[in-house]
């Protein structure tokens, strides 16, 4: 047997100005939205795809309150200075190597070797979800038994 209880969404926070930084109070009114919220660890309310975090004491029955997440866009990293320098965590990492080869690119180590065979145009990369950005602050690469810099003299691509 399937229950299905869909919720009547009756208005929002309309006409509001928030900053890229976030952190405005934003209003959604419905039925039960807050019990929902609560019993689901599915359910949540999405902002440019990123959560709103649930404000329960300042939320009702009928009405929910969140905090609105920071928006990084490049013109809001840029612009605003909203992005700080840290590890790159969000995002999807691929690459021409395994991914479990990948995986050595984010294990905050440091010190064991990515290997990747392939014989040309080698390469690791992040995607972020549409319109999201992350601001490369330093990038750091080591090849080890480099003998011949030869090859990689105008071929390192950043």
């Amino acid at each position: 047997m399937t229950l299905e209880n869909t919720l009547d969404v009756t208005a929002s926070t309309s006409g509001l100005t928030c900053s890229f930084q976030g952190g405005c109070p934003y209003t959604v009114t419905a039925a039960g939205l807050l019990t929902t919220l609560k019993d689901s660890p599915t359910d949540k309310i999405d902002v440019c795809g990123k959560p709103c975090v649930i404000d329960e004491a300042n939320s009702s029955a009928d009405a929910v309150q969140c905090t609105l997440p920071l928006v990084a866009t490049a013109y809001s990293a840029s612009t605003y200075d909203i992005v700080t320098e840290g590890t790159l965590h969000d995002g999807t990492w691929t690459g021409t190597a395994a991914a479990e080869e990948i995986a050595k690119v984010t294990d905050g180590k440091n010190m064991i070797d990515l290997v990747d065979s392939t014989a040309t145009d080698c390469y690791f990369q992040v995607q972020y979800d549409e319109n999201v950005v992350g601001v490369l602050d330093e990038a750091k690469f080591f090849i080890s038994r480099l003998t011949d810099k030869d090859p990689f003299v105008g071929n390192l691509i950043f």
